[in-house]
């Protein structure tokens, strides 16, 4: 006997999107929580008022989300393309979240996942906080982690997502408008942005279709974010290295690289150099492979180091799929899970490493045995 369907209750006001992927909406204003996922624009279509004949004013819609796709721009470019979900930044939000209480879990709770050292621990707690009160689009992303780990902790209230959202489309909005005018003064708090912005990319992509590229095949967010904080770095390395974060840019170096990297890619320069693709191309890549060597040495910090110090032109690879840059990005997939934070990275390594298994050729996947099984994945029975 076939299973009866539960019956519920049809929502008729609910957005544009979620009406035609005829999926519940959640109806929050001015974007709806699905909306704000996927980074689109979210429209409600006026409705008739219940018992007379004329419509009323409900129809509201967030600005377009357009992504950043150009990877070879400046950062203030890319983050500028980033353009936010509501129109004006302003701290009141129709979440019902208290900003206070927001700010109070990030000092007792959330600083704790943002690293393991107790001195850098201290850092994210007390003197990043201190910079953000005179810079507010750090403080906004401050609050988007923080409501970002309220929701994981508290039973996935909704309210909390909304309110991350809200507070993160702000601040890259203000950071954006920053990084135009960067100086000594702001070079610091665009730094901290940056490592922010990036944590808040990994924990809101748990549910996009893929890890690396936006919908629209793009270069995903977090990878434009980290290649930004190259030219923050470039351009005030000095005043970083002496200054409030200088523990965040500290190297760790003569740390052996994982067993069997070393071997692996001196494999794969081989066919590199053997390969029919441009001399261009091949230096491009010798490079990347060259680079992640002597990175994969420089313990947590490795993973982001390398991808941050990587030429515009392997990211221009990267972001036409061609399969010798996502060999050796699967490669550095490694070195990001002994990376920090943790918490927010999860099992992405392996995630990225099977997204890019699925997207190679049967005789590319071959080139991937070393990464896969350094991360305990399965390749009996693949190529």
């Amino acid at each position: 006997m076939p299973l009866a369907r539960r019956s519920h209750r049809k929502v008729r006001t609910g957005c544009s999107n979620c009406k035609r992927r005829r999926i519940k909406c959640d109806e929050t204003k001015p974007s709806c929580i699905k909306c704000l996922q996927h980074r689109i624009s979210c429209t409600y279509h006026p409705v008739k008022v219940s018992g007379r004949n004329r419509t009323s004013n409900v129809a509201e819609s967030s600005p377009d989300c357009s992504q950043p796709g150009d990877h070879e721009a400046d950062t203030a470019a890319s983050l500028s393309r980033s353009k936010c979900l509501i129109k004006k930044p302003h701290w009141s939000n129709g979440s019902g979240v208290n900003t206070i209480e927001i700010i109070h879990h990030y000092t007792y709770s959330t600083y704790k996942t943002l690293a393991v050292k107790d001195e850098v621990q201290r850092l994210w707690q007390v003197i990043i906080p201190e910079i953000a009160f005179h810079n507010g689009f750090l403080l906004r992303v401050i609050c988007a982690i923080s409501a970002l780990h309220m929701w994981r902790e508290k039973l996935r209230e909704t309210r909390y997502l909304t309110y991350a959202h809200e507070q993160y489309a702000a601040a890259v909005e203000e950071s954006a408008t920053a990084l135009t005018r960067i100086s000594k003064s702001n070079c610091s708090a665009l730094y901290a942005f940056s490592a922010l912005a990036f944590i808040f990319e990994l924990g809101t992509s748990y549910n996009r279709p893929s890890v690396l590229y936006n919908q629209d095949g793009t270069l995903a967010h977090w990878i434009v974010h980290i290649r930004g904080v190259r030219a923050i770095i470039a351009c005030f390395w000095h005043d970083l290295s002496s200054g409030a974060l200088r523990l965040l840019l500290q190297r760790q170096d003569h740390v052996d690289g994982p067993r069997g990297l070393a071997a692996s890619l001196n494999a794969l320069a081989d066919q590199i150099r053997r390969s029919t693709v441009t001399m261009n191309s091949v230096h491009t890549l010798l490079q990347a492979v060259s680079k992640l060597l002597s990175w994969s040495k420089m313990g947590e910090s490795a993973f982001f180091g390398w991808l941050s110090h990587c030429d515009n032109e392997f990211a221009t690879l990267l972001g036409g799929r061609d399969p010798f840059a996502l060999v050796i990005f699967a490669h550095a997939c490694v070195l990001l899970k002994s990376s920090q934070p943790a918490y927010w990275i999860g099992t992405w390594p392996e995630k990225m490493i099977q997204e890019i298994y699925g997207s190679l050729d049967s005789s590319w996947r071959s080139c991937l045995h070393w990464p896969m099984d350094g991360l305990g994945l399965c390749t009996d029975g693949q190529d």
